[in-house]
């Protein structure tokens, strides 16, 4: 059974995400996606979600400043 996972930064200046697959032969990267906000974070995260359609897979959100509007 296959199990996807995703990782999301957000940045001073970008939004960084990784999916992560995990399967019965182990753990491996499925994709790297590296966007810059150009100052407009929750836009760009909207998008960035979107793009990945996480569904109801696990989401980590990571980001000093701009982890707080997401909830």
């Amino acid at each position: 059974m296959e199990k996807r996972a995703f990782g999301i930064c957000l940045g001073a200046s970008t939004i960084s995400a990784v999916v992560v697959l995990k399967t019965e032969n182990g753990i491996k990267i499925e994709r790297v996606l590296r966007k810059h906000h150009e100052g407009n974070p929750r836009k760009e995260f909207e998008n960035v979600l979107s793009e990945l359609n996480t569904g109801d897979s696990n989401v980590l959100i990571t980001g000093r400043k701009f982890r707080e509007f997401v909830n």
